[in-house]
């Protein structure tokens, strides 16, 4: 009888056991981006929300990231509730040099991770790329941002913001050297876009020809995206 009993608890220990030990384990992700080179996008909660994913930035590492930043919270009330029919205005006061109205610039992460602007943030690693490719992204994103620049009357400047490249050309350049081109600045996914560009043409994230919105960024195939 006893043995019998030992029979019995031996069955329902493999039964509970062996399925377990078999089961394969779920592949965990960091709760926010580790390597230089990632991308991110993020999901307005305040401003607007037009195009499902509503912002982009790259990753450079040690909890900072790179971005094209409109600087929405500065605007006035009236230009808030008038864009983008006023992004044209928007554009020259940015190319102007008035960085309260976007700039390209090294920021930290939390300012998307932890800000209340974002209702959900991804990122992403792009498929196959190397070290030095990630590298050479993040050090074409960081020259722009970097105070070296002429914009508009004033020298030692980040890129300005590009509003009519996105809504009213409907288009996407990687670099301008002239100051008042529209490749001279960048919107958020152009800056993200144009780095790996830049890299090499094959991480073209944008499926046409046009704009390249957020949106189109976070459903690349050439992205592997992890929701933290």
């Amino acid at each position: 009888m006893e043995r019998c009993k030992m029979l019995g608890v031996l069955v329902i220990l493999g039964v509970l056991v062996i399925p377990v030990a078999m089961a394969p384990m779920a592949k965990a992700s960091p709760p926010s981006p580790t390597s230089a080179g990632d991308i991110i996008v993020a999901e307005s909660s305040k401003w607007f929300d037009l195009y499902g994913w509503d912002h982009a930035a790259l990753y450079k590492g040690s909890s900072k990231i790179l971005e094209a930043d409109p600087y929405f919270d500065k605007w006035t009330p009236l230009e808030r509730l008038l864009y983008p029919l006023n992004a044209a205005s928007l554009h020259d006061k940015s190319y102007s040099g008035n960085e309260n109205y976007g700039r390209v610039e090294d920021s930290p992460l939390t300012e998307i991770w932890n800000s209340e602007y974002y209702s959900d943030r991804e990122y992403g690693t792009v498929i196959g790329a190397s070290s030095s490719q990630r590298s050479a992204a993040v050090s074409f994103a960081q020259n722009k941002a970097d105070r070296i620049w002429d914009v508009g009357n004033y020298q030692n400047k980040p890129r300005p913001f590009d509003y009519k490249s996105f809504w009213t050309y409907n288009t996407k350049q990687v670099d301008g050297t002239y100051k008042y081109s529209l490749g001279y600045g960048y919107y958020c996914s152009e800056l993200v876009w144009a780095a790996w560009y830049n890299v090499n043409s094959y991480y073209n994230f944008d499926d046409d020809t046009g704009k390249i919105t957020p949106n189109e960024i976070g459903n690349s195939n050439k992205i592997d995206f992890y929701e933290p």
